[in-house]
C-alpha cells in the first residue's frame, strides 16, 4: 500500500542518491547499480539455464521439479535466434494435454532467471488447473490469480540462489539478485 511501500522506496532512493552523489532521483537513475557491481551473468548456454533452473525448482518442490523436467522434453523454446522476439517470456497453457509451453529468448543475464521462474510459475499453475478442473472456463483465472502464482515462484526462487547444491550464484551475487528482485517487487 502507499503508506507502506512508498516510504520504503523513498528511503531506498534517498540512500541511492547519496551513493551516486546526485541531488534527486530521476527515472534513468532507478536501475543504476549504485555500488557499480558488474551485471549478473549466471549462464552461457540454454542447457546451463535449464539445468540451473531444474536444480532450483526441484529444491523448492520435488513435484514441481518433476514437472519442469517434463517441460525440458520439448515444451521449452529458450534459444536466442534471428527473428525471435528478445527479452520477452510467456507461458502458453495447453489444458487438453495438461501441459504448458514456455517461450523465452535467453541472453545469459539474471533477467533470464527471474523471467523463467515467473513463466514456470504460470506453467505450474496451468498444469495444476488442467489436472484439477475439467471445465474449460475454469482455465482462465483473473490476472491477479495468474500473477500470484508466477510472482510467488520468483520470490521462492530467491531463497535458493546461493545454495551450495544449486550453484547458480555466489553468496555476494545472490545478495545482488535478491536486491534487484525485491526492488522490482516494490516498484511494481
Amino acid at each position: 500500500t502507499a503508506s507502506e511501500v512508498v516510504p520504503v522506496l523513498a528511503e531506498v532512493y534517498e540512500h541511492k542518491c547519496v551513493q551516486l552523489n546526485i541531488p534527486k532521483m530521476r527515472p534513468w537513475d532507478v536501475y543504476v547499480d549504485a555500488q557499480n557491481r558488474p551485471s549478473l551473468q549466471p549462464f552461457k548456454t540454454t542447457e546451463d539455464l535449464e539445468a540451473g533452473l531444474m536444480r532450483l525448482i526441484a529444491a523448492i518442490d520435488a513435484d514441481l521439479g518433476h514437472q519442469f523436467a517434463e517441460m525440458r522434453e520439448g515444451w521449452l523454446d529458450l534459444e536466442t535466434r534471428e527473428g525471435k522476439l528478445s527479452m520477452v517470456g510467456y507461458c502458453m497453457p495447453l489444458p487438453k494435454s495438461a501441459r504448458a509451453f514456455i517461450y523465452h529468448s535467453m541472453f545469459g543475464t539474471h533477467a533470464d532467471v527471474w523471467i523463467m521462474l515467473h513463466e514456470a510459475g504460470h506453467a505450474f499453475h496451468n498444469i495444476a488447473a488442467a489436472n484439477a478442473q475439467k471445465l474449460i472456463w475454469h482455465h482462465q483465472p483473473t490476472m491477479e490469480v495468474c500473477e500470484l502464482a508466477s510472482q510467488t515462484m520468483e520470490l521462492l526462487g530467491l531463497v535458493y540462489l546461493a545454495s551450495d547444491d544449486i550453484g547458480i550464484y555466489t553468496p555476494e551475487q545472490a545478495a545482488q539478485a535478491n536486491e534487484e528482485q525485491l526492488m522490482r517487487c516494490l516498484r511494481l
